[in-house]
């Protein structure tokens, strides 16, 4: 059995789906299929049952992620042990829901490390953040949630054997464009935001009854809604649209300004938000992720994320 036949029967377990699984681990479609076909035969067992919707875990399948994720994170951790020895190169992969702080610290580390070193830092969905660390992908990862999403990600992350580890919370805001109707408005209430276009993080996999914004969702009948699923594009149509706003977490002030955006409280939206790290349960973090760990919980003290 190859190592990487393994990381393609985990994509597709998370994603229920050949297609998005090969999406994600940029092969195509046809060879993906045929190296699960071929890990089930070697196995002798049938992983995944195919159906109108995509793909799902057998109860045998179920016990051989369980398996396979494990084994990933062990070959992953003992890479990240000796080889970074072996050539004294720093190894950091990382995934992070979507914020400009965690860049900046980030570059802010590198800047000071004397060693060369291999970095990869992908932003993306708070439910992929949990993906690619159960997968291997990443060694670490720091995802955010709201107060309504906190039982299903801690669920999520119990059932991939990860540790998710809160380390700030924090009261949402409202991010709209420096010329917005209400951008200059001392009080904001839920029935003035019901005429305009509301933003959203979007997120193709989390149900949605527990997308990133209650107010998106649930609180605000607003007339139209956009879901975006690149940061660079929200802060675009934040800033070009005058009538959009968006429920978030705090932003960097220097992006904030770069945008021509602001931040507006709406005391009636109740909606906490967290930030938590996740890494693997049976894994130690190289020494890399140990310091950019404890920088982020010190700058988090700071309330920067």
């Amino acid at each position: 059995m190859e190592i990487h036949y393994l990381r393609h029967a985990v994509a597709v377990a998370n994603y229920e789906s050949i297609s998005k699984a090969a999406k994600y681990l940029h092969m195509a479609q046809p060879n993906l299929s045929n190296s699960i076909k071929t890990l089930e035969t070697d196995l002798g067992i049938r992983i995944f049952i195919r159906n109108s919707k995509g793909v799902q875990l057998t109860e045998e399948g179920k016990e051989f992620i369980i398996y396979a994720e494990s084994i990933l994170q062990q070959i992953d951790s003992l890479e990240a042990r000796y080889f970074t020895q072996q050539d004294e190169t720093i190894r950091i992969r990382m995934s992070v829901a979507r914020s400009s702080h965690l860049a900046m610290l980030l570059i802010n580390y590198l800047k000071k490390i004397t060693l060369s070193y291999t970095v990869h830092f992908k932003e993306t969905t708070a439910f992929e953040v949990i993906n690619d660390v159960a997968s291997g992908v990443s060694e670490i990862g720091v995802t955010k949630y709201s107060n309504s999403q906190k039982e299903y990600f801690t669920q999520l992350a119990n059932r991939k054997n990860l540790i998710i580890e809160p380390f700030a919370k924090h009261q949402s805001v409202l991010l709209m464009s420096q010329n917005h109707p209400l951008a200059n408005s001392k009080r904001i209430t839920l029935e003035m935001l019901s005429e305009f276009t509301e933003i959203i993080h979007g997120d193709f996999k989390e149900p949605i009854s527990l997308t990133p914004s209650r107010l998106a969702n649930n609180m605000v009948p607003t007339k139209n809604k956009i879901f975006i699923y690149d940061r660079g594009s929200l802060m675009l149509f934040l800033s070009q649209m005058n009538d959009t706003f968006m429920c978030t977490a705090n932003t960097n002030q220097g992006l904030l300004n770069n945008y021509g955006l602001v931040e507006k409280n709406c005391q009636e939206v109740d909606s906490k938000l967290y930030d938590a790290f996740i890494y693997p349960k049976n894994k130690l973090l190289s020494n890399e992720c140990k310091e950019i760990k404890s920088l982020i919980k010190e700058q988090a003290k700071k309330n920067f994320i």
